[in-house]
């Protein structure tokens, strides 16, 4: 460290030394960035922190977590960010930190690990952020003009990022209705129109409207068009609004098939509005609004529509009071316990629920090498397309067992997809994991896939190997569809709700319940009898490409698009909106 930035009991000692006047002189000084880079969250927070910093935190940090004076305590509370990660503070009062620094404790609060490295870190992340949203709405309760806790709430809202929460076994639906509210508050306190009477609905086609951020090739695209596209059009209107349109080649094929695709304006009120005048009987919400807080989650709390809707795209309830349901699927959520996981309806359609429409595709753009050249002759090859945040350490385990129980097996995986993250600690997690099969006797147990731009060039990587093993407790969806496309037999865990279970649903929709285990030991037990033995793996690759080429409900979107149309004409009974012309 260079001697011009200062050591993190050095920052620590000077934090905790500022006088009234001197807070707001650091929160403007150079010093605030160095506070950012050296709190223990995210990646930094898997680096050890040295015994010196240890003791210090010990002897001159902690004791004053809890002094009388306030100005101590919340001076001490931000230079304990600099020691410990956020799971590792029990108190969660923070109303001593001063309000120029609070910004700076809620970045540290609510920035989730960088890599999991417990297997009940994804726990433990929903727990701290349920707990401070719910203070922060305690106390907005009691003092709802207090510029402290309503500047808590914007940040908090703003920055709040629940994938490390997908991750977890919990329920989220309370996390997700506290976030809702914080951010239908501070929505309405800057003077947004969130509520909103919709006209008496004019005679004609059901008019339909699609929000998505934009429709290029990618998994949300691919998810969402089955829901609209197969649509009757002399029943349908459909507009689809996009935040990022591009003219590419999707967006020409939905204008040339009548649909309208409108660009939703940049300010959030301006985008209601134009929304609204279309006089939407449904609008589907065809885009992840769950995981971070952008323009059009901010859109879709308003009243937009006499019907709102949302689904696959979004995998946890938005929490939103506009939302009025969720689709899912018979198999991908139980029908009696549905409702406690949603603020929406649930409505459970035949089937997994979802649809992938691949049609427009792009074509391969790499040349993936054959297993000879992959130097994977003779060997059994188990993979998996998990993104690297759903790789979890009793995950890790799970597929360590069966590569030690396979001997001369392989792992191939390509974890770190640019639809999830343009940047992922690499390093640290192929670090952990290979210490980890280390530890079981696995040597060159794992190789790391990079530059597959297209799904068509991941598919051909699938048909060079052998069993695609599934991610729990955040099972695949997209990526899990490829490997039964490829003829893969899968491996999926069941789980109690569309997150844990999509991936289960599909291979239950096809007929393979025998692929779908309900626990770790079972998961384990399946794939590695497939591992080693070439004719019980053979058989279930078959079964797989011949389910697949009956054309489940899944894979064949004109089917899903006749499901869309009662899903909607249902919607529209229950919200008793009149179809008569």
């Amino acid at each position: 460290m260079t001697a011009d930035i200062p050591t993190r009991t050095g920052l620590a000692q000077r934090l905790m030394t500022l006088g009234a006047a001197s807070v707001a002189v650091f929160a403007s000084s150079p010093e605030r960035k160095q506070l950012a880079d050296l709190q223990r969250c995210g990646e930094t927070a898997l680096q050890p922190l040295p015994e010196v910093d240890r003791r210090f935190f010990a002897e001159k940090v902690r004791p004053e977590l809890h002094s009388g004076s306030q100005r101590r305590a919340g001076l001490a509370r931000v230079a304990a960010t600099l020691f410990l990660a956020p799971h590792e503070l029990d108190d969660p009062a923070f109303d001593a930190v001063p309000l120029q620094m609070l910004e700076d404790y809620l970045r540290w609060a609510l920035t989730p690990p960088a890599l999991l490295t417990s297997g009940n870190d994804g726990n433990t992340q929903v727990v701290i952020q349920e707990t401070l949203l719910a203070v922060i709405t305690a106390r907005l309760a009691v003092e709802p003009e207090s510029p402290f806790w309503n500047q808590a709430a914007a940040v908090a809202v703003t920055r709040l990022n629940l994938i490390a929460a997908y991750m977890s076994t919990r329920n989220l639906k309370a996390l997700c209705r506290l976030r809702a509210e914080l951010l239908d508050r501070w929505l309405r306190r800057n003077g947004h129109a969130v509520d909103w009477a919709p006209p008496p609905r004019r005679p004609g086609r059901i008019r339909l409207g699609v929000l998505l951020g934009d429709l290029t090739p990618r998994t949300e695209t691919f998810t969402t068009l089955p829901v609209f596209a197969g649509l009757d059009r002399s029943r349908y209107e459909v507009t689809i609004f996009l935040q990022h349109p591009t003219g590419g080649a999707i967006e020409q094929a939905r204008r040339a098939a009548g649909d309208s695709v409108l660009a939703l304006p940049e300010d959030t009120g301006e985008a209601v509005r134009l929304i609204r005048s279309r006089d939407l009987d449904i609008l589907h919400i065809g885009m992840n609004v769950t995981a971070v807080t952008h323009r059009v989650a901010l859109v879709a709390l308003h009243k937009l529509a006499r019907v709102q809707c949302t689904g696959f795209s979004s995998p946890i309830t938005t929490g939103f009071p506009s939302v009025d349901f969720y689709v899912s699927g018979e198999l991908s959520d139980d029908r009696a316990e549905a409702h406690q996981h949603y603020t929406e309806t649930p409505l459970l359609l035949p089937g997994a629920g979802f649809c992938f429409d691949y049609s427009m595709a792009p074509a391969p753009s790499v040349r993936i090498p054959d297993r000879r050249a992959m130097g994977t002759v003779g060997r059994t090859v188990f993979v998996s397309g998990a993104n690297f945040y759903k790789i979890g350490p009793d995950l890790r385990a799970s597929w360590t067992r069966i590569l030690a129980s396979v001997p001369g097996s392989l792992l191939v995986l390509y974890p770190f997809s640019r639809a999830w993250s343009s940047a992922y600690p690499e390093e640290r997690f192929l670090e952990t994991f290979k210490a980890e099969l280390s530890a079981a006797g696995v040597v060159d147990g794992i190789r790391i896939i990079k530059g597959l731009p297209t799904r068509s060039d991941v598919v051909s990587l699938l048909r060079q190997c052998d069993i695609y093993l599934d991610s729990f407790p955040y099972g695949g969806a997209n990526t899990t569809f490829d490997p039964l496309e490829a003829g893969l037999p899968v491996v999926a865990a069941a789980g109690a709700t569309l997150r844990n279970q999509q991936g289960a649903a599909m291979l239950l929709e096809l007929g393979l319940g025998e692929l779908v285990c309900q626990d770790a030991e079972a998961y384990v037990a399946r794939a590695v009898r497939l591992g080693l033995d070439a004719a019980y793996r053979k058989a279930a690759a078959a079964a797989v490409t011949a389910q697949m080429a009956k054309r489940p409900t899944f894979a064949d979107p004109a089917a899903y698009g006749t499901l869309m149309d009662l899903a909607f004409r249902r919607m529209l009974e229950r919200k008793a909106v009149p179809l008569a012309a």
